[in-house]
């Protein structure tokens, strides 16, 4: 017999290395697939809460830029904005923004952050601060 491969040759070179090379790559395949769809859940979930995020700060800027403008402004050239109108302006902002902001929102917001209502009022001090 020549050095030349003959069917049976072939056959045992299939058998002996392509079929389990073949497995490592099916299992290298389905890891990375498996990889790859679990970083896309990761971006899709970062992007929804961004979302959600993005529309809270929104209704609490809104309530309170309108509070600011409807309440405390007046106060405020009468000289009559107490520490008591402060905590008025505060309660009416925020019940404003919960009021704007939709149940899904408030869900999801809930489920990003450790205490939504804590989360409600640093944001709406920091509107407050960033509006003075």
């Amino acid at each position: 017999m020549d050095n030349i491969l003959t069917q049976e040759n072939i056959n045992m070179i299939f058998t002996v290395f392509l079929i389990p090379l073949l497995g490592v790559i099916v299992t290298y395949i389905t890891s990375f697939i498996k990889k790859k769809t679990e970083e896309l859940k990761v971006k899709i979930d970062n992007e929804e809460t961004t979302k959600y995020l993005e529309l809270a700060e929104n209704a609490i800027i809104t309530a309170v830029t309108s509070v600011t403008q409807t309440y405390v402004s007046s106060l405020k050239n009468n000289g009559k904005f107490t520490k008591e109108a402060q905590i008025e302006a505060f309660n009416m902002a925020k019940e404003s923004a919960l009021a704007i902001m939709s149940d899904t929102t408030k869900e999801m917001v809930a489920l990003a952050v450790s205490d939504f209502d804590v989360w409600v009022n640093i944001t709406i001090e920091a509107v407050v601060s960033e509006n003075k």
